[in-house]
């Protein structure tokens, strides 16, 4: 029996492209964690877009997992690897490629997912733009890795400002470590990632908000 059609979805993985198996440790666990949740929603009804950065001219611009689950890579920068302090540097030009990327095939993502700093920074941007519902993941905190420290790097300082004003600005945050935002308002902690099921629910919940502020908005004009 399909799984009824509910919608589109994107998932924006940066650094970590969920078609390609990253050599990074950290970008590889992402990678296949994005893909994975990717392709369980899409099983369960959602159109899928996971949009992540192209490092290849070679590279395929976009690549089917299953029906339903797509990735999707746009251009930012030089069509190759780059470092965490130039991926920064080009987030807005991300920026631009995915809503050039909307008005060209006609998707207007209503829920937004971004997984890692960079690509809530990417996700806050658009939530300035447009209506969305903004849901955030965060795969390591740049807080506790710099918590002991004397000197904190630029690019540090860069995310965990961009992890705060994800925790203040995003409608839901996951955190994948058990003490990762127990303490702040409105966010889940999780003892690792949160369910497809889980999501799922969460993911109805926010589009039918969505929905409601969207009419509102409309009757009010």
């Amino acid at each position: 029996m399909l799984a009824k059609r509910r919608g589109h979805v994107a998932l924006i993985s940066v650094h970590a492209d969920p078609a390609t198996l990253a050599t990074n440790g950290i970008a590889s666990v992402q990678s296949a964690y994005v893909k994975k949740l990717g392709e369980g929603l899409a099983q369960m009804g959602w159109q899928v877009d996971m949009f992540t950065r192209c490092t290849d001219p070679e590279q395929l611009s976009e690549v089917e997992h299953l029906d339903g689950c797509r990735t999707i890579r746009l251009m930012a920068g030089e069509a190759a690897p780059l470092s965490a302090d130039d991926i920064y540097q080009v987030l807005p030009d991300f920026v631009k490629a995915f809503v050039q990327y909307q008005s060209k095939s006609g998707i207007l993502y209503p829920l937004i997912h971004t997984h890692s700093w960079l690509s809530g920074w990417v996700g806050l941007e658009l939530k300035q733009r447009q209506l969305i519902k903004l849901i955030h993941t965060h795969h390591a905190l740049g807080s506790d890795r710099y918590q002991d420290a004397t000197t904190i790097p630029m690019l540090a300082s860069a995310q965990i400002n961009t992890e705060k004003a994800c925790r203040d600005g995003a409608d839901q945050v996951i955190a994948l470590h058990p003490d990762g935002e127990s303490s702040h308002q409105g966010a889940i902690a999780l003892d690792g990632a949160a369910t497809v099921d889980e999501l799922d629910v969460m993911y109805r919940s926010l589009l039918n908000q969505l929905h409601c502020e969207f009419f509102a908005v409309q009757s009010v004009s």
